[in-house]
């Protein structure tokens, strides 16, 4: 997902298995008034309190705030997916039978 010179990616499992591998190549330890260590709390307590597997990686760019809000637009856009039901698939999309 492209913020102006920014892009990154998400993907989201969201069946009980908390995980998280985020990435996400910020320099400063301050943006727009947050900690650098704020935000990543806040996605990892995202995972935790989803019981879900999020990866999460900005692939490149300049700008940190850039950087930040191209990955909350591809966490948006995944979670999404994730959550919507497809039409195409019978039962339950997931190779263990659960969700």
């Amino acid at each position: 997902m492209p913020m102006d010179e920014s892009l990154a990616e998400a993907s989201i499992d969201l069946v009980k298995r908390p995980f998280s591998k985020i990435s996400l190549s910020v320099k400063r330890n301050n943006i727009e008034g947050m900690s650098k260590e704020d935000i990543e709390h806040f996605f990892q307590s995202l995972v935790q309190n989803l019981n879900s597997c999020i990866h999460l990686t900005v692939k490149y760019g300049e700008n940190d705030h850039h950087k930040i809000e191209a990955a909350m637009k591809s966490l948006a856009v995944a979670f999404r997916i994730a959550s919507s039901k497809d039409k195409k698939q019978k039962g339950i999309p997931s190779t263990k039978g659960a969700m």
